[in-house]
């Protein structure tokens, strides 16, 4: 981190910052580490002030205070930006500190199911389990409907946006955007770019489901 920081390259910091800080707040040794990513990460965000140093420097707040408010304001936001890694820190963040953990951990674990993340993810999961004292929650096999989110990126996509253009408009990363691409194409059953831009416009993209609805 220090030596991204010294050749000015600030993109992604925000992230291994809270990696850090993460690991540091589940060691009880550690409290000076915590305290000096946080001080990073509020430095970082004065120099950068970027929806990602914003978001990152309240969950790290959430983290290293156990702050249920700042954590719920960075998880509002970044659902907004539709950042699922993010969203997955926020959740677990909350699952700690939050007065119903349950929703949280479940929703932390569909999020990654979505990214298909693997062993590190599921001792994290164990671990916030157990300091709640709740049993990990059994996810269920569902068909998933679009979300408004999915929505704007195909209307984009159909427009012949780039992903660079998408993310500007966003206000999250290039990377972010191709997850959010692959998941769209995933859930959707298609191949490229083309496919669901051209299935939305014809019509026969599946929207989000109804209560009059028997699908949803």
């Amino acid at each position: 981190m220090r030596q991204a920081r010294k050749n000015g390259q600030l993109a992604g910091v925000e992230r291994l910052l809270l990696r850090v800080l993460s690991l540091a707040a589940h060691q009880d040794d550690r409290p000076q580490l915590v305290r000096q990513a946080l001080e990073e990460l509020e430095t970082l965000h004065e120099e950068a002030a970027t929806p990602l140093t914003q978001e990152a420097l309240l969950l790290g707040r959430g983290i290293a205070h156990r702050d249920a408010d700042s954590a719920l304001t960075a998880h509002r936001l970044v659902e907004r930006r539709g950042d699922l890694h993010l969203s997955i820190i926020s959740s677990l963040c909350l699952t700690h500190t939050a007065d119903d953990p349950r929703p949280w951990l479940t929703e932390a674990m569909q999020s990654a199911r979505s990214l298909g993340l693997g062993q590190p993810f599921r001792v994290a999961v164990a671990r916030a389990a157990k300091q709640r004292d709740i049993p990990v929650p059994r996810l269920r096999q569902t068909t998933e409907e679009l979300t408004e989110l999915d929505i704007t990126l195909v209307r984009m996509v159909s427009d012949g946006a780039t992903n660079r253009q998408i993310a500007t408009e966003l206000a999250c990363s290039h990377k972010t955007v191709e997850q959010r691409l692959t998941r769209l194409f995933q859930r959707t059953g298609t191949r490229s770019r083309a496919e669901p831009a051209s299935a939305w416009l014809n019509g026969t993209l599946t929207r989000p489901g109804t209560a009059d609805d028997p699908a949803a």
